[in-house]
């Protein structure tokens, strides 16, 4: 990202915040399922194989929740996930910005962009950004429980995972 886009998305989290009628922060807690692709070349340049890892994890965050209208939220969050992919144990930070439609007074549908970082080492890339979308359920105004997919074709690597969080915001 190049330093006029991140401008330009700072302006606009501005103006979304500028007329925010109700903020909410909170935390979530929950489960994912990772799965990291990438060619086995970008470690040995002698094969074109690809290797796959997949693993289970726990995740949980810190959200806030923004109410532009009675349909909209903006709802930035930062969760650390805890995976297991292959048998090694690594670490992710997850930093979504999802944009939320309000179907009705429980349904809720939620889409936007997501910064992952691995900090497993060995990780050929270990920067990725990732296009998430899900749905949430919503118990009352403090509780939901969202299911959600991330998805990221960046480069030679893939990393997807599907997560399910239980979120309260006070």
């Amino acid at each position: 990202m190049n330093v006029k886009n991140l401008i330009l998305l700072t302006c606009l989290l501005c103006v979304f915040l500028a007329n925010a009628q109700k903020i909410r922060y909170g935390f979530s807690i929950g489960l994912n399922r990772m799965s990291y692709q990438f060619p086995y070349s970008l470690i040995d340049n002698t094969s074109d194989d690809v290797i796959t890892a997949r693993g289970n994890g726990l995740m949980l965050g810190a959200l806030a929740r923004i109410t532009l209208n009675n349909k909209w939220q903006l709802k930035p969050e930062i969760d650390g996930v805890n995976i297991t992919l292959g048998g090694l144990r690594t670490y992710m930070i997850h930093v979504p910005i999802m944009v939320r439609y309000r179907l009705n007074e429980q349904f809720q549908l939620f889409g936007g962009p997501s910064l992952n970082y691995l900090t497993y080492s060995y990780a050929p890339e270990r920067f990725k950004l990732n296009a998430d979308f899900g749905v949430a359920f919503q118990f009352d105004d403090y509780f939901d429980v969202a299911c959600k997919y991330s998805y990221g074709p960046m480069g030679q690597a893939t990393l997807s995972g599907a997560f399910i969080s239980l979120e309260f915001a006070y």
